[in-house]
C-alpha cells in the first residue's frame, strides 16, 4: 500500500519522502524507512525511462494498463475479496449474455407468465 502512494506522490514530495524515511530509519523502524528511500531512489532513477516507454506504447497497451492500475487500485482500496466477488459476478454475467439472448430471440410473444 505505501510503494502505491509512493508511486503516485508527485516529484515535489520527494525530498520530503526521503526525510520521512530517514526519520522512520532513526527511530527504529528501518524496514518501512529503507523501503521509503529506496523506491523514491528508484523511481527518481527510472523515471525517463518509464515516460518514454509509456509514450511509446501503443493505445491498448495503455488502455490494458490503465484497466489494471485502476482494478489493483481498487483493489487495494476496498480488499481482496471484494474485489473477488465483483470480477466472479462479472464472469458470471459475460457467461450469461449469449443464454440471455438465445432466450430473446425465441420467446413466444403472447404468452406471459
Amino acid at each position: 500500500m505505501i510503494n502505491l502512494l509512493l508511486l503516485l506522490s508527485p516529484r515535489e514530495v520527494w525530498p520530503a519522502l526521503i526525510a520521512l524515511g530517514a526519520l522512520l530509519v532513526i527511530f527504529g523502524l528501518r524496514k518501512v524507512g529503507f523501503g521509503i528511500i529506496a523506491t523514491i531512489c528508484l523511481l527518481a532513477v527510472f523515471t525517463p525511462f518509464l515516460d518514454s516507454l509509456l509514450a511509446s506504447l501503443p493505445l491498448w497497451a495503455m488502455v490494458g494498463l490503465t484497466a489494471a492500475f485502476f482494478i489493483m487500485l481498487f483493489r487495494v482500496i476496498f480488499g481482496r475479496r471484494v474485489l473477488d466477488n465483483i470480477i466472479s459476478a462479472m464472469i458470471l454475467g459475460l457467461f450469461k449474455i449469449p443464454f440471455r439472448f438465445l432466450g430473446w430471440f425465441f420467446r413466444i410473444p403472447g404468452r406471459r407468465p
